[in-house]
């Protein structure tokens, strides 16, 4: 079975090649009987008084007898795998549950009808908390297995949702990361499947993943969190219900560069899809824990996308500065695709701070005096020099709308000149 494995993680070719000797259903049957073990095994314990086992360990070795055979097509894998049920070892199940995660890893991916019968097993599998290796590459297999866009709904259908929620809390990180990438890749499927997943209580789970000791649990997590934020006004509402917004606002300005990127388009994307009342608590919020954003329903905002991949509250944290000063600090990275979500964000809480029936550029918005007077104009207007001109574009609207433009003279000389090269700038 090793052997087997180590050929199907070698490329999507010898992946496919193990798959077309009929070995998935062999797989699912010594699968059944791990998942069968270990629910005698608690049923027994339950019976006997005494607490369900936490993690780790073995899942016992007493399945096999009653297991039944492998519907392996009459191929010679599955006639191997026919002997070997009659009782198999606890290690040959977990390398079973190793071999099935190899082969719905790749891409290309696995042809769907190869490992869709395989499903309700993973998701069975959820269930053994008393092995964190089968856990482990269940988890890993769930992620390989939801990766495409298409196959998200499957996966919710068969109820994997719940569980891998729930392993977001294990107290190995081996077993969280993989869950928390499936859970990130049904999260950027459709608004529909985000809600499921919301509809479980991840929020709690991921206010307490912010504060991981592993860089890659809170770069994951702060993904996911933006992919949230990406989705329509009551998605936004409830992340910010969850109480860690603090927290973002604290990791935008600490964290190393590609978690603070995450972060950043978290924040970016609750200001261009929350509702205004939202977008005006988000400029108020500093490390008022108690305060509650206002709920709000409304369609998602079109412009925004899912990006596909990388406790319960978490604790009160003093971030200095507030969202629009973080936000201007971003301005200097040199990544254009976040410096273009960052004035995005910066335009939406503009528009936020518009008194109804006001003129856009008028003297009574109280969230272009913040901008003013954290220094935001000198800054957007030092990006009219940026060699990118969409970021320049921007840069300019911005100023137009919302502050009168700049001057003439100003104009001339910041306008880009178009050459034989590229744009340049007076």
């Amino acid at each position: 079975m090793w052997a087997l494995g180590n050929i199907a993680g070698d490329s999507p070719r010898c992946r496919d090649l193990v798959l077309s000797y009929g070995l998935v259903p062999p797989l699912i049957t010594q699968c059944e009987a791990l998942v069968l073990d270990a629910q005698r095994e608690a049923a027994a314990a339950e019976a006997a008084g005494v607490p369900p086992k936490g993690t780790g360990g073995s899942a016992g070795a007493n399945a096999a007898a009653t297991a039944t055979g492998p519907g392996a097509g009459g191929s010679v894998v599955g006639s191997s795998f026919a002997h070997a049920t009659a009782g198999p070892p606890p290690t040959m199940q977990r390398n079973a549950t190793w071999l099935l995660s190899n082969l719905c890893r790749g891409r290309p991916p696995p042809r769907w009808e190869l490992i869709a019968p395989a499903l309700p097993v993973l998701v069975q599998l959820l269930h053994v908390r008393t092995d964190d290796e089968v856990l482990t590459d269940t988890c890993w297999a769930l992620s390989y297995v939801s990766e495409p866009p298409e196959r998200i709904a499957p996966v919710v259908e068969a109820g994997a949702v719940g569980p891998l929620v729930a392993l977001l809390g294990h107290e190995q990180p081996t077993v969280q990361t993989p869950a928390l990438r499936s859970i990130g890749n049904i999260v950027a499927g459709t608004a529909e499947e985000a809600a499921v997943v919301l509809r479980f209580g991840v929020l709690g789970c991921l206010g307490e993943l912010l504060g991981s000791a592993k860089k890659e649990l809170r770069k994951e997590t702060a993904w996911i969190v933006s992919n949230l934020t990406a989705g329509d006004q009551a998605q936004v509402a409830a992340v910010c219900a969850a109480g860690f917004v603090p927290r973002l606002l604290e990791m935008v300005s600490s964290e190393e560069y590609d978690v603070r990127k995450e972060v950043a388009y978290a924040l970016c994307n609750a200001c261009c899809s929350g509702s205004a009342e939202v977008v005006r608590w988000l400029v108020e919020v500093r490390h008022a824990a108690g305060d509650s954003p206002p709920n709000a329903c409304a369609a998602p905002a079109a412009h925004l996308q899912r990006r596909h991949s990388s406790h319960t509250a978490c604790a009160s944290v003093h971030p200095p500065l507030g969202v629009i000063a973080l936000f201007l600090n971003l301005l200097s990275l040199p990544d254009v695709q976040l410096l273009l979500a960052v004035l995005s964000a910066l335009e939406a809480i503009l528009r936020a701070g518009t008194p109804p029936g006001a003129p856009l550029p008028g003297n009574g918005n109280p969230h272009a005096r913040l901008l003013d007077e954290a220094g935001g104009c000198e800054v957007i207007e030092a990006l009219q020099m940026h060699e990118h001109t969409l970021i320049f574009e921007k840069a300019e609207s911005i100023l137009e709308t919302w502050f009168g433009g700049v001057d003439d003279d100003e104009d001339a000389s910041t306008a880009p000149v178009v050459a034989s090269d590229g744009f340049r700038f007076g």
